[in-house]
């Protein structure tokens, strides 16, 4: 059996590179450092895939988000909410994450510290 170099040359890799890179973020963000992870991918497109949705996830810019709600709206830390406004580009709707939950009992609004895009 003949033996196939392009299978021995695969075979004497032990690890497949990805590199995904986006030069807004390294203009916005110059002290950034290069994120590394190995995962168990038999080939390099699954690991770039991968690589992309990453990056996709860390260079949106996140923070923090004080709202007023109606007393008695039951939310719970961690827990993941949709904000909806007619105003602050919020009319469709975003994703945030409850991060804190400050109860005024002597008023009627909750006040939430909500993590999630800027």
């Amino acid at each position: 059996m003949p033996l196939d170099l392009n299978r021995l040359n695969f075979a004497a890799v032990e690890f497949r590179k990805a590199t995904v890179e986006d030069s807004t973020v390294k203009t916005n963000e110059p002290l950034a450092t290069e994120f590394q992870l190995q995962t168990p991918f038999a080939s390099e497109s699954p690991a770039a895939n991968l690589a992309s949705h990453l990056l996709n996830l860390r260079k949106t810019n996140r923070g923090d988000w004080v709202v007023l709600v109606k007393e008695g709206m039951n939310f719970t830390i961690g827990e993941t909410i949709t904000l909806r406004h007619r105003r602050f580009g919020l009319l469709n709707g975003k994703n945030f994450i409850v991060k804190r939950i400050r109860r005024d009992l002597s008023g009627v609004y909750d006040q939430l510290t909500l993590f999630g895009p800027e």
